[in-house]
């Protein structure tokens, strides 16, 4: 069977794949159509199935399929994936808790649309914005929704998305967004300021250079300038350059950003690589006994610290994903992700700074989705938490482009100032908050103003847990016989493992187990224990019979 694309199988409605199912192929350049178990395909490590690559199986039942390749992955069964949609889902890096919960239902991509940039400017007409009014409808779309999809919509949250990104938010909230925005705090601006004129010299002399490697450099920020254009252009010159996974595309293409903006400063910490975010693990932990069950924060790919000890974290960022780009969904899933994480920060310093009013605080925020960046910020008011895209650029993928790093360079060195200014409000409310309470104004009209309507923080919706009757149901708890190959002799796989078992005595068993009336907490290896001992009793006098009539015959023979 020849190897086919992925997208080429599909488009011709020629491939189907169920777990725990039936796999069926046909091909008009193949006269053979395939049936083969899903059970028999994976426990043997003769299937193979990579999105946009290459579709190739081979069965020693089937030999008139080939078999080219050296090494063929092994999917085992996996008694925890009941579901096509649950399997799919799976991340290859591991999530949190909250994330595990969200790959239940995935959101449909017919309600995600392409996200554009916000512009905020000022609302010039005279009427007022009723907050209770977006507020009641908020309520009434979280009413409506379904279960399953309340931990992958950002309105259940409370979570307004202005990009356009949220089919349902927008067709819900467009109306009101000019108004919205305009009652935002008015430090959400990000403007990216120009090159200097030592810096614009320096860019023309790297994109007019052959080899980067014979620049000489002088001042400190040029040594910078040059280590990161030395990098980058490795990156866009390497073979595969087009086909990277997450961890690489990040390491390769944005972490030299990163360190030639913001990690040069040493008052911030920068960690790389899913750093569980403490923030997320207060909120969860909240209210429960750490001792019966303790919940850990977020995983970010990126974390901003700067070194204050009571709020260390002051910015996030997702990689959605390598190269080629991510699927819409899981673009979306990590857009959602961020604004939870930007959410939980905020809270945690709500809660820090003790009565300050922090409402003005703005949490910013970065999204990498192929060879884009984005920046996001979030804030509270009316009740709700909102989250706006502010800005985006590209990054090189070619030497030809390689100006684009340019603006990506002047992106996220904005993004720095961004951080800093949300540092020194951080600074400015703790010394208000210190003074009220160390001045002998601990009770006065000023630490207990009124600081506006707080949102309602809406944790994620527990898993639900399996009744005994559904865990009796699972495809592993089944009758054995629907996945016994007649070739291994009385042998079973379970998840590419072999178990012994004998056929007869499991039918009489289960036989004997259906007659029996259910009863809760029943020991049921000492009641198998008794029967099995029971039959053993019986042959042995059924032989003991036997032998006894075989010698009566010999004597009267």
């Amino acid at each position: 069977m020849p190897f086919l694309p992925w997208y080429e199988v599909t488009c011709k409605g020629d491939f189907k794949f169920k777990p725990f199912g039936i796999l069926a192929i046909s091909c008009e350049t193949c006269e053979n159509a395939v049936l083969a178990t899903w059970y028999e395909a994976a426990c043997k490590g003769d299937f193979k199935f990579k999105p946009f690559g290459i579709l190739a199986i081979s069965c020693k039942r089937m030999p008139f399929l080939s078999h080219d390749m050296m090494s063929p992955a092994r999917f085992p069964l996996l008694p925890e994936y009941e579901s096509e949609d649950e399997m799919i889902m799976i991340e290859t890096n591991g999530e949190s808790e909250d994330d595990r919960e969200t790959q239940d239902l995935p959101v449909e991509e017919e309600d995600l649309y392409e996200p554009s940039v916000i512009r905020i400017n000022e609302d010039s007409s005279e009427e007022t914005l009723n907050w209770n009014t977006i507020k009641e409808k908020v309520d009434t779309y979280r009413k409506q929704l379904k279960k399953g999809k309340y931990a992958v919509d950002t309105l259940y949250y409370f979570l307004i998305d202005y990009s356009g990104f949220h089919g349902p938010t927008s067709n819900l909230l467009s109306g009101y967004f000019p108004k919205m925005l305009n009652a935002l705090p008015k430090n959400m601006q990000f403007c990216v300021s120009t090159l200097s004129e030592e810096e614009t010299k320096f860019f023309d002399l790297l994109l007019r250079t052959e080899d980067i490697a014979d620049i000489k450099t002088v001042t400190e920020e040029e040594k910078i300038l040059k280590r990161l254009a030395n990098n980058i252009f490795d990156a866009i010159t390497m073979h595969g350059r087009d086909d990277l996974s997450e961890v690489e595309h990040m390491f390769r293409n944005i972490v030299p950003l990163l360190d030639a903006t913001i990690r040069k400063d040493n008052h911030y910490r920068v960690k790389y690589g899913e750093t569980l975010l403490e923030a997320t693990a207060n909120r969860r932990n909240k209210g429960t006994d750490p001792n019966d069950r303790a919940r850990i924060g977020y995983e970010v790919d990126v974390i901003f610290e700067y070194r204050i000890s009571w709020a260390p974290v002051i910015g996030c960022m997702e990689v959605s994903g390598g190269l080629p780009r991510c699927s819409r969904s899981k673009e979306w899933d990590d857009t959602r992700k961020l604004g939870l994480e930007l959410r939980d920060l905020w809270l945690d310093a709500m809660e820090k700074l003790a009565g300050a009013n922090a409402n003005e605080i703005v949490w910013w925020g970065l999204t990498v989705v192929g060879l884009k960046i984005r920046v996001y910020a979030l804030a509270a008011a009316g009740g709700l938490f909102h989250l706006v895209l502010m800005y985006e650029c590209l990054l090189p993928s070619s030497p030809v482009d390689l100006v684009n790093l340019e603006l990506a360079y002047l992106v996220l060195k904005e993004y720095k100032k961004k951080l800093d200014e949300t540092r020194d409000i951080l600074c400015k409310l703790n010394q208000e908050r210190i003074k009220l309470i160390t001045r002998g104004k601990r009770g006065s009209d000023e630490l207990l103003r009124e600081v506006g309507k707080k949102p309602e923080i809406i944790n994620t919706p527990e898993p639900r847990k399996r009744t005994n009757r559904e865990k009796r149901q699972l495809p592993w708890r089944r009758n054995i016989d629907l996945i016994t190959d007649p070739n291994l002799n009385g042998e079973r796989m379970y998840s590419g493992k072999k178990i012994r078992f004998e056929r007869n005595k499991a039918k009489k068993f289960s036989d004997w187990k259906k007659s029996q009336p259910e009863k809760k907490n029943r020991k049921n290896k000492n009641e198998k224990k008794k029967f099995v001992d029971q039959k053993r009793k019986e042959r042995k006098n059924k032989k003991k019979l036997k032998e006894k009539k075989k010698d009566k015959e010999r004597k009267s023979g």
